[in-house]
């Protein structure tokens, strides 16, 4: 089997063999595949990895005494399972064929962070821990993951045959939308705290390379100064153009706790039930140990309509609070911090917030994931509530 199932390097080499050997693995039982195909889409849209969409249908080798397949039973991961066999709806992840892209993700070991994480999400403790904490599916089903030299794979259970989608207006989510993502991370943010704290150390503590984001940051803040010609803003977003750096690593200064983080949550990385009342997970090639208020405010200023921060930020800090708190008493975790705390670690870090959407504000401006007047309500936001002007009187 070892030979078999490695880390594929183009969709190309999936193979019947390959997903027998991966699907035997996943099930924990020889299996044949009766037939399969794969659907490459025909363009990405904000996803870095080779991706392509699998229908597998197989059947056990040992049919007669797999009692669950006698009696048409149902999967574990809700497939359907008949008296036929079963089919499974799959996707496969694969490092991304452009070089430059490749490139980055190397740079910043993304495709290490990913198959880490999925790795770790695959764990029977992890899929305890959401499962006490009242949400079993906070991320896709994992079936398999790994990484080898220059190649690496993934494969996730198709959310969209479950009716699940992507949505990213403009104008940004609703605030159900955003209340339903909050809960997914604080169910993950629960299960990394314990983690580390059984642990001692998690795998994705993978030191992150900062410097490597300062240029985006400039980029955008360029932006941002054009939008703001002939005001005295233009002037504030200059003055913090020399201190692109210090805007990266202001996270450090404000520190909470450490759990396992997205690290690059936002809506473009989330699929949404189509009731708006389940959200799960995607993407995790920024996965990283760090403070959970981090991926609260990303998401906030990447991906919420204004509105919901600036008249129901309490509202939205109470909905993650809950999920986080009673996931924290339901798996006998004991943190020493308050709702208070975590209220004043977000005040603490909307500069983080606003790095995050100024590094990206050029991807997200043309690929039309963001309007220039959200951008614009966000920079009035972080000038009207004093934030640019407390980071620049510290430096």
């Amino acid at each position: 089997m070892a030979e078999v199932l490695v880390p594929l390097s183009s969709i190309e080499d999936l193979s019947k063999q390959w997903l027998e050997e991966m699907l035997s693995y996943k099930r924990g039982y020889r299996v044949t595949v009766t037939s399969w195909s794969v659907k490459i889409p025909e363009k990405k849209d904000g996803f870095l990895s080779e991706i392509g969409f699998v229908k597998v249908s197989f059947m056990p080798d040992d049919y007669a005494g797999n009692t669950k397949y006698k009696t048409g039973g149902r999967s574990e991961d809700t497939n359907t399972a008949t008296e036929n066999g079963e089919c499974v709806p799959l996707v496969v992840k694969l490092f991304p064929k452009e070089p430059m892209v490749l490139e980055m993700m190397k740079i910043g070991e993304l495709g290490r962070r990913e198959v880490e994480f999925y790795k770790y999400a695959g764990l029977e403790e992890f899929r305890t821990s959401c499962f006490r904490s009242g949400l079993p599916h906070p991320v896709p089903e994992v079936y398999w993951a790994d990484l080898k030299d220059d190649a690496f794979t993934i494969v996730l259970h198709d959310l969209t045959s479950d009716g699940f989608c992507m949505m990213t207006p403009v104008e940004g989510n609703s605030l159900e939308q955003i209340m339903c993502t909050l809960r997914s991370i604080a169910i993950i943010h629960v299960a990394g705290i314990a983690y580390v704290k059984q642990h001692g150390q998690h795998a994705l503590d993978i030191p992150f390379n900062h410097s490597s984001v300062v240029d985006y940051i400039k980029a955008g803040i360029d932006i941002e100064i054009k939008m703001f010609t002939g005001t005295p803003t233009a002037a504030t977003l200059s003055a913090l153009l020399p201190h692109a750096l210090d805007l990266v690593g202001v996270a450090g200064k404000y520190h909470l706790l450490d759990t396992l983080i997205h690290g690059d949550l936002w809506t473009g990385n989330v699929m949404f039930s189509k009731d708006n009342t389940s959200a799960s997970i995607i993407d995790w090639q920024f996965a990283m140990i760090g403070n959970p208020v981090c991926d609260i405010i990303t998401l906030l200023f990447a991906s919420a309509e204004t509105s919901a921060y600036q008249e129901h930020l309490p509202s939205l800090l109470e909905c993650y609070w809950q999920s986080f708190d009673e996931a924290l008493k339901k798996n006998n975790i004991p943190v020493s911090i308050s709702l208070e705390q975590l209220s004043k670690n977000v005040d603490d870090l909307w500069i983080y917030g606003y790095m995050f959407i100024t590094a990206s504000l050029d991807d997200f401006l043309n690929n039309n994931k963001i309007s220039e007047t959200r951008v614009k309500k966000i920079i009035a936001f972080m000038e009207e509530k004093g934030h640019f002007a407390r980071f620049l009187s510290n430096k």
